[in-house]
């Protein structure tokens, strides 16, 4: 990894897989024809569906090669290190904590002891990926998305014919980077620990009851049916439920008849708070002990925009080994808070607010809690007009200011009517991590500059280590 941040391994690359797959592509256009069929049907009956349509449209997976594989993993581990030692600071540094302006209710609820150490037990750090450059812009340290999507995704991308017919003729191996199983263990590890730490007095389960919250309508809800059917299978009761649904009596939170051991909080915190009658049973049962919550709402620290800056601020760094700081500089694009006064920029004194307004070309404007591509601005894909309204606005809010990532695209195949069509399109590279370790990774494609499905923009592929057998 070089001081720019490039994601390549020197003299390593998939783009000959990439190339001699699409090629195989163009010279068996039937088999095109049979997978994108087959992958339609089958992301209609595995779930595999976001509001109603298929997760993904196209008909190869993201490559990467195993060197590659190794240094995301590498790093993706040194980020989340230094993403503990900042959480960890946090919570002896109010100082640090008030720059994430989190509302009255979010300090509060994050200082109440959660019963377990790592608030976050699966979160998601959302990068721009390319082979000449990678910076990450996100860690969804709340309530990440996809891990079931992507391993069951990645299950039925190696059952399409073309894939099958590619690596048996051409000698190309396809390892798929499933992350349930790792979920799970962190799950069970959590619990085991929360259920220490609260004793016997609640009468916990020894094998936890699961409630997967969120509100009802919600485009992942296939996803929550995708995850019941695998905590069933491993012998754990699961419902699938909504917040205003949940009570609180005897002691312990309840949905209906079923006692909640362990709740899977899909349902984001800021939403969830800003209606205090529907959070209440949920805020309760947390506030008495009385819940193991996955994600806990001390994942809110990391989980503002705002912690990238407090990574990246000089003022900082004595948090972090050499090596975190040099990893932290390679890979977080230059944030910060969007208010008014003086900070630093590659080496320079600046005074922010002009800065901001005078340099769009190469900044992004970001709330600093907010999801599937809410109130973002792209400079260079905004117009003046557009940027100086946002900037007021940040200037009112609580917005970040970020370095811009420049996205390369590259060409994603799909048959429909027209025949088989390639389609140039940016994606980007989103690590689940797992306290400081990191299993599976969701990508995501799109024509437009906002990669997120959640936005309309977007398709799910999965990503797959190739090799030559």
């Amino acid at each position: 990894m070089s001081a720019s941040g490039n994601a390549g391994v020197e003299g390593d690359s998939a783009r000959p897989a990439i190339e001699d797959l699409h090629e195989f592509l163009s010279s068996h256009v039937q088999l095109a024809a049979d997978s994108q069929e087959m992958l339609a049907r089958l992301s209609e009956e595995r779930l595999l569906t976001f509001g109603g349509k298929p997760v993904c449209r196209y008909l190869r997976p993201h490559m990467i090669t195993p060197r590659q594989h190794a240094a995301i993993t590498g790093v993706v581990r040194t980020l989340a290190s230094a993403f503990v030692k900042l959480r960890r600071a946090m919570l002896h540094d109010r100082a640090l904590v008030a720059q994430l302006d989190l509302t009255p209710q979010e300090l509060h609820l994050a200082f109440v002891d959660p019963g377990f150490e790592e608030p976050s037990p699966s979160a998601r750090f959302d990068s721009f990926w390319s082979e000449r450059d990678w910076r990450f812009v996100e860690n969804n340290a709340e309530s990440p998305a996809s891990i079931a999507y992507c391993d069951v995704l990645s299950e039925t991308f190696l059952e399409l014919p073309i894939l099958r017919e590619w690596t048996g003729q051409r000698g190309y191996r396809l390892q798929t980077l499933p992350a349930r199983d790792r979920f799970m263990a962190e799950i069970e590890r959590v619990y085991r620990e929360f259920r220490s730490n609260r004793g016997a007095e609640f009468g916990f389960n020894e094998r936890p009851n699961i409630a997967i919250v969120d509100w009802d309508g919600v485009p992942t809800y296939t996803e929550f049916e995708l995850f019941k059917r695998y905590f069933e299978e491993r012998g754990l009761k699961t419902v699938i439920t909504n917040p205003q649904s949940l009570e609180f009596r005897d002691g312990r939170l309840w949905a209906g008849d079923f006692p909640i051991d362990v709740y899977y909080k899909r349902v984001l915190t800021s939403e969830l708070l800003q209606q205090p009658d529907t959070a209440a049973a949920t805020v309760q049962a947390y506030e008495a002990g009385a819940i193991c919550l996955i994600n806990s709402f001390r994942a809110k620290l990391l989980h503002k925009k705002m912690s990238l800056a407090l990574l990246h601020d000089d003022a900082n760094a004595h948090l972090f080994t050499p090596e975190e700081v040099r990893t932290i500089r390679q890979h977080i694009p230059w944030t910060r808070k969007a208010v008014e006064g003086y900070t630093n920029y590659e080496g320079r004194r600046i005074d922010l607010i002009p800065f901001i307004a005078e340099n769009r070309e190469m900044l992004v404007l970001k709330p600093n809690d907010e999801y599937g591509g809410k109130g973002v601005a792209i400079g260079w894909d905004t117009s003046e007009e557009e940027w100086q309204r946002t900037l007021r606005e940040a200037l009112q809010s609580s917005y970040v200011v970020q370095q811009v990532v420049h996205l390369d695209r590259e060409p994603y195949p799909y048959y429909d009517e027209n025949g088989l069509g390639f389609r140039d399109l940016t994606a980007d590279l989103d690590p689940f991590v797992f306290g400081t370790d990191t299993q599976g990774i969701l990508t995501r494609l799109s024509a437009a500059s906002l990669l997120n499905v959640t936005a309309g923009t977007g398709s799910v592929v999965p990503t797959v280590v190739v090799s030559k057998s």
